[in-house]
């Protein structure tokens, strides 16, 4: 079964990768089955790439969603791996995030209250809605948790930018030390 599903898998990756627009695509998307649309690996990358093509960000999002609620709802129901780029696909569209989002994130962050990466996540969503102080809480929080050096090193620079926001120069200072030494 595991070598039919990678099969599966890689000729559902190969029917996303050569849709060049995002016609193209929405129509490859929708040729997958059920099961196939509910991979994991599958449904963030068609997500990434309808992005990538200029796709429309609630589209992107909600091909997303079944990915996140696995995420949020199944303990481990996630990988490390697919959290992370979950998150990182995620964070790409917080500017274009609506009121039903943001609420999603906030919920889960705070039905999941040790999830750094749901920190992280609601930290950025803050940020990038001018909640500061919301923000600076969630990220200092979830700088030294997280269990990606790349996730990590993006907490402290958003944290420096915080501080400089503050003129606290010796914790900007401290902030961008850290996120050099992550990489």
């Amino acid at each position: 079964a595991g070598a039919a599903q990678s099969i599966v898998r890689g000729l559902a990756t190969e029917l996303i990768n050569s849709a060049h627009d995002t016609a193209q695509l929405q129509q490859a998307w929708v040729q997958l089955e059920p099961s196939e649309r509910n991979m994991p690996e599958l449904a963030i990358h068609a997500a990434l790439r309808l992005a990538a093509l200029g796709g429309d960000p609630a589209q992107v999002r909600a091909w997303l969603l079944p990915v996140w609620e696995r995420m949020v709802k199944v303990p481990g129901g996630l990988s490390d791996h697919h959290a992370l780029k979950l998150v990182r696909a995620l964070e790409a569209g917080l500017d274009t995030l609506d009121a039903p989002w943001l609420s999603r994130i906030e919920s889960a962050q705070l039905a999941n209250p040790r999830d750094a990466r749901l920190q992280y996540l609601a930290g950025v969503a803050c940020l990038k809605h001018q909640l500061w102080g919301k923000a600076q809480q969630l990220l200092t929080q979830a700088a030294p948790q997280l269990p990606d050096a790349s996730l990590r090193a993006s907490a402290w620079r958003h944290l420096a930018e915080l501080a400089e926001r503050r003129n606290d120069s010796e914790a900007a200072a401290t902030a961008w030390k850290k996120a050099a030494l992550e990489h």
